[in-house]
């Protein structure tokens, strides 16, 4: 109470130059006032943060019957992005895509901007594959723009448009290359100059509406998935506001200068700027010789008057979820266990911890109730596994020698020879959809690395894997691939793991004369981690 009529028995008159310098100010702002401008996102759902909600999914051909849909394996921004990838490797002519029609605003500064995520094809010249984002413009005429991420030059996406390469009276093929695989890919174009370059003679702000399309086709049976997943595709403009007293004048970057003229507006500001200033310092003398003192006691209880900061608020983030490795000790060193969607390489020698430890982690995926798929060269191949979980574990065995069980067991799958990495990715993804319709969050274990890099090379082989790795992460897939560093070279060793977010180690360490199996987590891409060995052991996994 005291500060409180302390304060109000003590008047504070406002200084002439404050009030001066604020009708200066208020003036220079009223004779100058600018035209607001706010960018406009026309694009519902532009992240697909809300699903599939304001765009048509549809199937490219009638006998694919899957369109495309909203995945969580990756995005830009947010959690979710549009996935259009082709992993059916069985149909000659498939694709999926979506799309969404816009009414456009009576403006002519449209900008086009979007991300998409390539994978095993990058953006340039390819055969048998076109990915594309299409532009339908609704008028008294259609036209179409296609913007082409990768093309199959003698292959037109729809029947009646032009190649790739070329251009027609009404359909205009732009190509953007030079885009990389296994990362996100930013696209921003102004679309009214690649409109006015299209179609020199129409108007664009005649133009009501038009559809943006995304969409992926492969037209020939290849041994490979297509990757192609979107986010945050954004059509925008600036909107000027109401209040426009003066006209605008251009510049010669092609923006405006709103106001009575540039150069006139600049002498204007000028000479207010001057008056305020020889103002406040003949003022501001006169305002110091009538301005009271404030006593100390006052401004001490206006100190104490004053009310306690807020603390901070806690930052809350979300905590990514873990598959476990199946040892207790190994998911405390990474924290929980592998990152959700991670392909991790184990690198070990052949030794019964190492089989044993698969199966630890075979029958964890299991446990936790999502689907496991397992490939291996072994003619055993977990097939008890199989006949304990029926319905959610796939085991494909890899090897010549393998003979069909009896009775047959649907969930395992034999693949003759190692020769043709087409048919084995075939196989796979009849079991990705399969696992896919059960759940995400799903789990593989891949021991065929070693054999197929000594059987096609390190070239294929990295082929191959970042193709597969692409694969597993498109489908939610947490992999572990097992390499064995005694079978190849260091350089061979360190181009193949390179490829993966991780790499566990199962090595032998003497001590004191004693061998002893040792585990650890040698890297883990953006993850924290220990880099504690663990002894491991068969009695300790038995």
């Amino acid at each position: 109470m005291t500060a409180g009529i302390l304060r109000c028995s003590i008047k504070r008159p406002r200084p002439r130059w404050q009030l001066l310098l604020l009708l200066t100010t208020l003036s220079a702002s009223l004779l100058m006032t600018p035209v607001e401008c706010k960018r406009i996102e026309l694009v519902k759902n532009e992240g697909f943060e809300y699903g599939i909600d304001h765009w048509q999914a549809f199937s490219y051909y009638p006998e694919f019957d899957k369109e495309a849909a909203v995945t969580d394996s990756k995005s830009h921004y947010g959690r979710y992005s549009l996935d259009t990838s082709i992993s059916d490797l069985t149909h000659d002519r498939v694709g999926r895509g979506a799309r969404q029609k816009i009414d456009l605003p009576r403006s002519s500064n449209l900008n086009l901007s979007f991300y998409v995520y390539l994978g095993s094809i990058t953006g340039s010249e390819n055969l048998h594959t076109n990915i594309a984002l299409i532009l339908y413009f609704w008028g008294e005429r259609t036209r179409v723009m296609v913007y082409n991420i990768a093309w199959d030059p003698s292959e037109t996406v729809y029947y009646g448009f032009p190649r790739p390469d070329k251009s027609s009276e009404n359909v205009t093929n732009i190509q953007l290359g030079g885009m990389l695989g296994y990362r996100w890919n930013r696209v921003a174009r102004n679309l009214a100059n690649d409109f006015k370059s299209a179609f020199p003679t129409a108007d664009l702000t005649a133009i009501q509406s038009l559809t943006i399309e995304l969409v992926a086709v492969r037209f020939q049976k290849v041994g490979f998935a297509v990757d192609a997943i979107w986010d945050d595709i954004s059509l925008s403009y600036e909107s000027e506001g109401e209040l426009t007293p003066w006209t605008t004048t251009p510049t010669q970057q092609g923006g405006t200068v709103t106001g009575i003229d540039a150069n006139f507006a600049s002498l204007v500001v000028g000479l207010v700027v001057i008056v305020a200033a020889v103002l406040l310092a003949s003022w501001k003398k006169v305002g110091k010789k009538h301005e009271p003192a404030i006593p100390p006691q006052v401004k001490m209880l206006e100190e104490v008057a004053k009310p306690a900061p807020k603390p901070p608020e806690p930052i809350y983030r979300e905590v990514a979820r873990r598959v476990s490795t199946g040892r207790k000790g190994l998911d405390q060193l990474l924290g929980g266990g592998l990152k959700s969607g991670y392909a991790v390489a184990l690198t070990s020698p052949t030794c019964d911890e190492l089989d044993l430890f698969t199966h630890e982690f075979l029958e964890a995926g299991l446990q936790a109730n999502s689907s496991v798929l397992y490939m291996t060269a072994k003619l055993t191949g977990e097939v008890d596994l199989a006949s304990k979980y029926p319905s959610r574990f796939y085991c494909i065995i890899c090897n010549p020698q393998a003979a069909p069980k009896e009775p047959r067991m649907p969930s395992v799958h034999i693949v003759r020879s190692l020769d043709s990495l087409t048919e084995i990715n075939l196989t796979v993804a009849r079991i990705l959809e399969e696992m896919e319709k059960a759940g995400q969050h799903n789990v593989a274990c891949i021991d065929i690395v070693s054999d197929v890099l000594l059987q096609h090379g390190l070239v294929a082989t990295r082929q191959w894997l970042l193709d597969f790795i692409s694969r597993m992460k498109s489908k939610s897939v947490t992999m572990l691939a097992i390499v064995n560093p005694q079978m190849h070279p260091s350089e061979d060793l360190e181009s193949v793991v390179g490829l993966f977010d991780g790499q566990i180690s199962i090595w032998e360490q003497k001590t004191a004369g004693k061998s002893q199996k040792l585990i650890g987590v040698k890297r883990m891409y953006r993850e924290q981690y220990s880099a504690e060995p663990l002894p491991i052991s068969k009695e300790d996994l038995s």
